[in-house]
């Protein structure tokens, strides 16, 4: 399988896209036939090495936290440690759930995080609930795409 890979830290030009056999699923993880992954601000900041301190990671590294893809057929998406920028991804079973409905794959692998820290600001934090108004200034961006998204307020 191909994937993105960084062996050192520095701009974009330390990434390279390696031949690797896929890897082999645990005790409670599954093998993840990646559609799509998405980056973030973070990833790029822990690629340029300005993380290095605070999430300190092993190098070779396969970049990529955020999953979309099929398993056994179904499709997921789900947010791992790293390694999702690859053909295939173990993911613990834990972190995975159904994609959305009618989203496809390439666009939900923009969900995970970006969804997540939505959800924990307007459900958790905010505390909204079903029958109050939100004021969504701007839905921009990695965080802000996902207050669009009609299926990710279903529980509110």
């Amino acid at each position: 399988m191909r994937a993105a890979r960084i062996s050192s830290y520095g701009d974009p030009s330390v990434i390279r896209i390696e031949e690797l056999d896929p890897p082999v699923p645990h005790a409670g993880q599954v093998l993840v036939e990646v559609a799509a992954t998405s980056m973030h601000p973070t990833e790029t900041a822990l690629r340029s090495g300005l993380l290095a301190a605070l999430m300190p990671v092993t190098l070779p590294l396969t970049l990529g936290w955020d999953v979309a893809g099929t398993v056994d057929g179904r499709p997921v998406v789900g947010m791992l440690d790293a390694g999702a920028a690859a053909g295939y991804a173990v993911v613990p079973a834990d972190r995975l759930v159904t994609a959305p409905a009618g989203v496809p794959l390439a666009d939900a692998a923009a969900l995970p995080l970006a969804g997540m820290t939505a959800w924990q600001a307007v459900a958790e934090q905010a505390r909204v609930r079903a029958g109050k108004r939100v004021l969504v200034n701007g839905a921009g961006g990695g965080i802000g795409s996902p207050c669009r998204w009609r299926g990710i307020w279903a529980r509110t």
